[in-house]
């Protein structure tokens, strides 16, 4: 048996700009952090390999990425105690305009653990544990590709004896990740699983983790294709707290094992949290706020939030949002401003009668949702509300 740890898309050399440029430095640390994480958790398991998916680096120019970060990566690998393998995938990609190759190449010259998938052949690693294992690797030349590189591993004259044989790939899984035009190495599960004698496929490029129902707890034997996704989070909306794979493959007269789990690596996470808030008291906002944010809590300081508030509140604290909600995301990393576009203040009939003109079809309109026997208050001031702000649009709008 033989036990990997696997990961992929972990764009050292990203720049965070915009709304993350504030926090840049504490989310790039983050990222170095969570591949020694990842290392600890390898040689705490007794991994046999570390298998990185593509896109280890942001750009295949050196430049781009920096020397510095080059030689960081190259160090926190080099602290695994067996064998690092490295598949170039389509940001890093490998040809000979790239760049960060020959640098990182450079970087390993007394590392010899490290080996750079940089070749389409059978690589093999002799014995492990008492099993050959080869490696069958598909990396990227490009940044785009309407084909994978998959051919030669179909053609390949592969042993279905006790040879544990792994591919690694990167590329679009189909339904895994956006590729509508089919031009990031498109790859399908049939296609993969057709190729016999290969036990187990390793895939880079989805940033989400692929099966998303492996535990942490408890191996499962359910499946052959691993796309582990980024280590750390990058950005609100990636879809996974940052994790890679623990994989044991075992084989005997021919026939295979894999078993599997998750490694939680991320550090940062990224939430985004939707209140909806209706004016029941004076403290429906703050009630709110706290109790969307409560879950989050005890790990603040490495949550990433944006927040959007709809709904309507009580005059008092409209005019005191600011402060309401400074006071429920202190410590929190907050570097998006909230979304408040859907907040109003409190439409009571007082307003409406004020606004409309008491007795008006428009004021008798909205004032029959205040009330309305059929549905709960709640439910209520999100109609009220979704009627005035409708209202209003159409009167904004031939007043401009």
């Amino acid at each position: 048996m033989i036990k990997c740890f696997v990961t992929g898309d972990n764009h050292f050399g990203k720049p965070y700009n915009g709304n993350l440029s504030a926090i840049k430095d504490q989310l790039t640390e983050a990222r170095f952090m969570s591949l020694e994480k990842m290392v600890d958790k390898a040689n705490e398991e007794r991994c046999d390999l570390f298998i990185v998916t593509g896109d280890l680096f942001e750009k295949s120019n050196a430049g781009y990425i920096g020397n510095d970060t080059i030689k960081k990566v190259c160090d926190i690998l080099g602290r695994f105690s067996n064998t690092v393998l490295v598949l170039p995938g389509n940001h890093d990609y490998l040809n000979e305009t790239s760049t960060v190759w020959p640098e990182f190449n450079r970087c390993i010259t007394n590392k010899e653990n490290i080996i750079v998938l940089d070749k389409f052949e059978a690589k093999s690693l002799g014995t492990i544990n008492g099993s050959k294992v080869v490696i069958y690797p598909a990396h990227c030349q490009s940044e785009h590709s309407d084909t994978n590189n998959l051919d030669w591993i179909k053609n390949a004259d592969i042993s279905n004896d006790d040879t544990i044989n792994l591919g690694i790939a990167h590329g679009t899984l189909d339904g895994l990740s956006c590729d509508n035009e089919g031009v990031y190495f498109k790859m399908t599960r049939d296609e993969l699983l057709g190729i016999e004698g290969i036990d187990a496929w390793f895939i880079g490029h989805a940033h989400v983790t692929y099966p998303k129902e492996l535990t942490e707890d408890t191996y499962s034997d359910s499946y052959r294709i691993f796309n582990p996704g980024t280590h750390q989070q990058i950005h609100i909306g990636n879809g996974t707290d940052g994790y890679g794979f623990i994989v044991e493959i075992e084989k005997e007269n021919g026939r295979s094992v894999v078993r599997a789990k998750k490694f939680k690596s991320g550090i940062i996470r990224f939430r985004e949290i939707t209140i909806s808030v209706h004016p029941d008291s004076e403290d429906s906002l703050k009630n709110a706020l706290n109790a969307a944010l409560a879950p989050l809590m005890p790990d603040k300081e490495n949550t990433v939030i944006r927040v959007t508030v709809t709904g309507s509140v009580k005059k008092s604290e409209y005019r005191d949002f600011d402060s309401i909600y400074n006071a429920a995301v202190e410590g929190f990393i907050a570097p998006y401003s909230p979304d408040i576009s859907g907040l109003t203040e409190e439409i009571t009939e007082a307003r409406i009668d004020e606004e409309f003109g008491e007795n008006s079809f428009i004021s008798e309109f909205l004032k029959s949702f205040i009330n309305d026997p059929d549905y709960s208050p709640s439910e209520n001031a999100i109609k009220l509300s979704m009627a005035y702000q409708l209202i209003n649009g159409i009167r904004n709008k031939k007043q401009g």
